[in-house]
């Protein structure tokens, strides 16, 4: 699971909440502290564009324009995944392949 930490100071906002993602075949599971939320894949979708608009507004209202980058990534097969990229643009690379010799 990916887990992050919200933190606010505003006492009527979610506060050191843990939450977390995962998936089990074709659902997604959102952990909110000791909460989990089964839900399927097109709701999660649809919830992350909601939560996106959302925020972007908000972030507007309390007066910040600036632009941050997030990016996610799961590296788990990231080795793997090089290697058969790797062979694929070059088939003599001996790159992620057990040398003889």
């Amino acid at each position: 699971m990916n887990d992050k930490v919200i933190e606010t100071k505003d006492p009527g906002v979610l506060n050191r909440t843990t939450f977390s993602t995962a998936v089990e075949g074709s659902i997604v599971i959102l952990q909110l502290g000791n909460v989990p939320i089964r839900m399927d894949y097109n709701t999660a979708l649809q919830m992350s564009q909601f939560l996106r608009v959302a925020g972007r507004k908000a972030k507007q209202n309390a007066g910040d324009f600036s632009r941050d980058i997030n990016i996610v990534a799961n590296l788990t097969d990231a080795n793997v995944d090089e290697a058969a990229a790797q062979a694929i643009r070059d088939a003599t690379a001996a790159y992620g392949r057990k040398l003889d010799g």
